[in-house]
């Protein structure tokens, strides 16, 4: 069983997705899945953290901006239960003060949204590196 796990994540990570941007939320998920990746999506942090208890996947992608939860609070509650899972924040603007607060929670990387998804396979699989 153990083997079959770790293959899973070296080979076909579960990939969750939290954004409250609906178009944005939809494309990433369809390229994602394009490339061969389970995908969860969440529209909310906090229907996203209650995604993450669900599901436990091997990599998660956050917006850190979002109404009521956003990126950084479902990070703090996502860093409660798993220290380790890599997370990716996504953004769609440059440093501000909320992302400094989230680099203090163990923080994999950053995608901005005006990025190309290849950006997102390279973390992706830098991620996958580390999970060995």
């Amino acid at each position: 069983m153990d083997n079959e796990i770790e293959a899973r994540k070296i080979d076909k990570p579960h990939i969750l997705i939290i954004d409250d941007e609906a178009d944005f939320l939809f494309a990433i998920e369809a390229w994602m899945l394009s490339k061969g990746f389970t995908v969860s999506t969440a529209p909310d942090g906090r229907a996203g953290f209650e995604k993450f208890k669900e599901v436990r996947p091997d990599l998660v992608f956050i917006d850190i901006l979002m109404p009521e939860m956003d990126g950084v609070d479902t990070l703090k509650e996502i860093r409660k239960i798993d220290e380790k899972v890599p997370v990716i924040l996504i953004t769609a603007f440059g440093v501000n003060k909320r992302i400094e607060e989230a680099e203090k929670y163990n923080v994999f990387g950053f995608f901005r949204k005006s990025q190309d998804f290849e950006h997102a396979a390279t973390l992706i699989c830098d991620a996958i590196s580390d999970l060995k």
